[in-house]
């Protein structure tokens, strides 16, 4: 069963950041502890939806 975990608006904004700095998603979703899919999943919802999706 998975776990549903709330992030906060400023930490998906803080790691939208390090992907538009060309920052490879491996090493971003290493350092802050998330997946690589979670990681990808709120980047193509910022790109549709801006930061109202959040």
């Amino acid at each position: 069963m998975f776990k549903l975990v709330k992030y906060r608006k400023e930490f998906k904004l803080e790691a939208l950041n390090l992907v538009q700095e060309s920052k490879s998603l491996s090493e971003i979703s290493k350092s802050l502890g998330i997946s690589i899919n979670t990681l990808c999943t709120w980047h193509r919802r910022y790109k549709l939806y801006g930061d109202k999706d959040f």
